[in-house]
């Protein structure tokens, strides 16, 4: 199936510097998970693996609360 996206978009796309365009791609990963499932169904167990990134540093102290 061909996706034709429009010009408009195309060029905010252009515009993004890569790290918003992981953002951007996290998004869309949302709102195909959200809208791809049908009225009144929920997922079930492991329905966001893979879905969710945590950061290397995730565990790291804040600057400035270093003990």
């Amino acid at each position: 199936m061909a996706i034709i996206i429009p010009e408009n978009i195309q060029l905010k796309i252009e515009k993004l510097l890569p790290t918003h365009k992981e953002d951007l791609e996290q998004l869309l990963d949302y709102l195909i998970l959200k809208f791809d499932t049908e009225p009144g169904k929920r997922g079930g167990y492991g329905i966001l693996k893979d879905k969710i990134n945590m950061k290397d540093n995730f565990d790291d102290p804040f600057p400035g609360f270093e003990r």
